[in-house]
């Protein structure tokens, strides 16, 4: 009900496959948004799947002030790791 208003992007599409290295990008990517106050884009982003009613952050950056992200990646290895990370206040 809610999934519509969580934006979600991708760094892989910027960055290729990186296998065990998708953890620590993705990672600096959040923290880079958190701190910057924006959302990196998912690049050649072309249509919605039918019923998929995801807030996907399309092909540009969007300029939005966000507090926490959720950060998870996989290896072909079977390395899986899910990471919250909270801004703090100053």
């Amino acid at each position: 009900r809610d999934a519509y208003t969580i934006p979600v992007s991708s760094i892989k599409s910027m960055v290729g496959e990186t296998f065990s290295a998708s953890g620590a990008l993705s990672l600096s990517a959040a923290v880079g948004a958190l701190n910057n106050g924006f959302l990196p884009p998912t690049v050649n982003y072309s249509e919605r799947a039918p019923g998929c009613d995801l807030d996907y952050v399309p092909n540009e950056a969007r300029q939005k002030e966000i507090r926490k992200a959720l950060v998870i990646s996989s290896d072909p290895y079977g390395s899986n790791t899910a990471v919250v990370i909270e801004k703090t206040r100053r």
